[in-house]
């Protein structure tokens, strides 16, 4: 943890860089002399890593873990314009969720994630929203809503939920629908049958089993025999998470993640962007 390395840090130092009192944190004289190193440090640290990296061609890599169909829309153009712009660094993708995902970021196998937000994370992992993404709901082609232009979380009150696997990646999905239509006065039923993944979710879909809530641009198209209706209220976040801090090839990829995210067609709504962090700036310039 972040506290444990203050600590190691502190006794290689021989001295405490904190004080801790009832006010809060405050640096002692010795924090403060190593913070006024402390961008010069991470700004060589870095151009040590370039250096090294430059003398190993092929073994630069970012990896990359989405949350079930999270952000799968935006990844193609991103990695494309990153290999344009990164020759030099390749992109390895995994799918986790849930303490898999937050362990992987807290331990740097994995460098950025796209998932739906809020989530379950390390208050030390940064969070940057994307998009506000809309919402669909799959049925059955012979299901009595199936005929509908559009859905209101209200109307579907006596609709089977397909049952997504709660350890799955995006087992946090169920929770998220459970919380949107309470706020309707809706309390889902969801079926015996259940599924790894939302796309999984399709197959028991066209098979009668029921319906989901889906979002709309992450979705590949549904089977002939599933209908997709939009649902009037309701969006989930797209965002990405990181550790802190991160290399400068992750931050070129979160650009691209966003700039892609403002090039796509019309199925989500960008966000706008918070003002960076004093942090983030220092990282941004390195």
């Amino acid at each position: 943890s972040l506290t444990h390395q203050i600590q190691v840090l502190e006794r290689e130092l021989g001295s405490e860089l904190f004080v801790r009192g009832p006010r809060g944190v405050q640096l002692t004289d010795a924090g403060r002399a190593l913070l006024e190193h402390a961008d010069d440090v991470l700004d060589a640290v870095g151009r040590a890593e370039d250096a090294a990296r430059r003398r190993a061609p092929g073994t630069r890599r970012i990896v990359v873990a989405f949350v079930g169909e999270a952000g799968r829309h935006l990844l193609p153009a991103a990695i494309r314009r990153y290999r344009e712009e990164q020759p030099g660094v390749s992109v390895v993708l995994r799918e986790l969720g849930g303490d898999a995902l937050n362990a992987a970021l807290l331990d740097g196998r994995v460098h950025a994630a796209l998932l739906y937000l809020p989530a379950a994370l390390d208050r030390s992992i940064a969070v940057r929203e994307l998009e506000a993404c809309s919402l669909v709901v799959h049925v059955p082609v012979d299901h009595p809503l199936a005929d509908q232009p559009a859905l209101h979380p209200s109307d579907l009150r006596d609709m089977i939920f397909v049952r997504l696997d709660r350890e799955s990646p995006i087992g946090g999905w169920i929770p998220f629908v459970e919380q949107l239509l309470g706020r309707y006065g809706v309390t889902p039923t969801f079926s015996e049958e259940q599924a790894p993944s939302l796309r999984q979710v399709q197959h028991l879909i066209a098979a009668g089993v029921g319906g989901m809530i889906c979002p709309a641009p992450n979705q590949a198209a549904p089977p002939e025999t599933v209908r997709t209706i939009p649902l009037s209220e309701g969006t989930v976040v797209l965002g990405t998470a990181t550790a802190t801090p991160h290399r400068r090839a992750v931050t070129a990829f979160l650009d691209l993640l966003a700039e892609a995210t403002a090039t796509q067609a019309p199925a989500g709504r960008p966000l706008r962007a918070r003002p960076a962090t004093e942090s983030e700036r220092r990282e941004q310039a390195r």
